[in-house]
């Protein structure tokens, strides 16, 4: 290993482990809770491992756990918990209150050998990621005392789905255009007030969004208002599009099938439909009208 590569590591190792004394203090976890979670407790909590969770009472979603540590840890990690308010504040609202922040449908489905699969087709991860690290930066700065370089969180992007489609000519390339785009952030951002009014603002409307969300994962139940099939969407695949309405939430489901194996996705708004719609057209239909087959299917 080249000197410099080696002096890299053994730099990011030791702040990993001074990071990991603080995250993983008493101290830590109890001036999270005290700024963040104590004033809107009946909406949010900190609890559980990796991701967040939803609080039910019966059939009705009446909050959200945020991670108390990753599950290859013991006791408590406040990076954990920072990672996801990262991800709580930056997404739009309609995913704010989804399962898994609505990342579980990023990419699009494999309708060349498994369509119920999801194949990354784009560098995404580097966006939604890049901006949670950032705040998990900040953090760390402005709460906790202590300026990791991004290098240290930035390594764990290696295991995104879609890491090799990020731009670089190998894995220490593509690390260091992640750094820089978490660097950006940083600067963009500014400092933990910011985020203050961002999570007050998300936490107060919380309510009204888990109720909107609750309707519209309902209303499958409840007959289309418009349907439409389109045949030969892409060869050999029909997709049909189903609108649902009801107290002014809307429900838009796309169904790919191709008399043997089906897929279906659910989305909040018809834009967000027809953005699926095109990136999926854009792989599969033929290539003189579209671009080329997504990377990662063969």
């Amino acid at each position: 290993m080249p000197e410099g590569k080696r002096l890299e590591k053994d730099c990011v190792k030791e702040w990993q482990e001074r990071v990991d004394e603080i995250a993983c203090s008493r101290e830590a976890s109890e001036r999270l809770w005290t700024r963040y979670f104590e004033p809107f407790k009946d909406v949010v909590g900190i609890s559980g491992v990796d991701g967040v969770q939803y609080r039910r009472d019966g059939d009705f979603v009446t909050g959200i756990d945020f991670p108390q540590r990753y599950s290859s840890r013991a006791g408590t990690d406040v990076c954990a918990t920072q990672h996801e308010m990262g991800h709580f504040v930056t997404i739009s609202e309609d995913r704010s209150v989804m399962p898994a922040f609505g990342f579980a449908t990023r990419g699009v489905p494999d309708l060349q050998f498994r369509p119920w699969e999801r194949i990354p087709v784009k560098p995404m991860s580097h966006i939604v990621e890049a901006k949670a690290i950032a705040w998990e930066l900040i953090f760390l700065r402005d709460l906790h005392g202590i300026s990791p370089p991004a290098i240290m969180l930035a390594t764990s992007l290696k295991y995104a789905t879609d890491f090799h489609l990020y731009p670089g000519r190998n894995e220490d390339d593509r690390l260091e255009w992640a750094v820089r785009r978490i660097e950006a952030y940083v600067r963009e951002f500014g400092d933990l007030s910011v985020f203050d009014r961002l999570w007050e603002e998300r936490c107060r409307k919380l309510p009204l969004l888990l109720e909107r969300e609750r309707i519209r994962t309902s209303l499958w139940e409840i007959d289309p208002i418009s349907s439409e099939t389109i045949s030969d969407f892409v060869p050999g695949w029909n997709a049909t599009i189903e609108v649902r309405s009801h107290r002014g939430v809307e429900q838009v489901s796309v169904t790919l099938e191709d008399g043997h194996d089906n897929t279906f996705e659910s989305f909040p708004t018809m834009q967000a439909a027809e953005a699926f719609l095109d990136l999926v057209k854009s792989c599969f239909a033929p290539a003189e009208t579209t671009s080329t087959a997504p990377r990662g299917s063969m």
